[in-house]
């Protein structure tokens, strides 16, 4: 028995490490234009990240089901989280009264969510690997590199391509998990996401902060 907690303990590091390196990886590329100035005409993070593959993490879930999916999930629920709040605390000052309003949203959502994907798994006994700081501040320096108004502006175009990942996250969750709990939770948290995300992008686009199909969550949306 103490081989087989052990062994499980491994494996569970392991998943959560490349679940952490995925989303890491999703945003590396994007990572190497902040030196340049913010444009209408440059493509968007959610086109650059579009050339890469299907990141890890997504590809873990996909290819996983039941008590497995169910702790792959709960981990990379936690982990997308704690980036989706480190991102959302960079604009609560921002002086767009939208985006202040999202971000109190995303910060409050991601506590709750947080609390009870931790609670279930403490009922379930599943392993919590703690979010890599590290790999969390490396995202969001994105987002960090800039003020005020550009600022906003990576941000605007982070959150969605954050957004886009949690609906495609949760849409696996509807059908591989194997709590009834969690397929609840997923199928709420699809249409909550995505009525988020659409308000969102259209005000962004009265703003210039964005152009057509600049997301792959409004992709997302529309093929719901």
């Amino acid at each position: 028995m103490r081989f087989l907690k052990y062994h499980k303990t491994i494996v569970s590091s392991f998943l959560i490490f490349i679940i952490v390196l995925g989303i890491y990886l999703l945003f590396a590329r994007s990572q190497t234009e902040i030196d340049k100035p913010l444009s209408p005409s440059e493509p968007s993070t959610s086109e650059i990240i579009n050339k890469d593959p299907l990141p890890s993490f997504l590809s873990l879930l996909t290819n996983s089901k039941d008590s497995e999916f169910d702790e792959s999930y709960i981990n990379s629920v936690i982990t997308h989280t704690a980036i989706g709040t480190a991102m959302a605390q960079l604009v609560t000052d921002s002086k767009d009264e939208e985006i202040r309003t999202l971000a109190k949203y995303i910060i409050d959502k991601n506590k709750s969510t947080d609390e009870q994907f931790r609670s279930w798994a403490n009922a379930w006994s599943v392993n919590i690997v703690e979010p890599d700081i590290n790999a969390i501040n490396g995202i969001i320096s994105n987002i960090k590199k800039y003020d005020d108004e550009e600022r906003d502006h990576q941000f605007t175009l982070d959150i969605l391509d954050h957004f886009d990942g949690s609906i495609g996250m949760a849409k696996l969750a509807t059908t591989n998990a194997s709590h009834k709990e969690l397929i609840s939770f997923a199928g709420e948290l699809v249409e909550d996401e995505i009525e988020h995300a659409s308000l969102f992008y259209q005000w962004s686009r009265t703003v210039s902060f964005d152009s057509d199909d600049r997301s792959t969550a409004m992709h997302i949306t529309h093929d719901s």
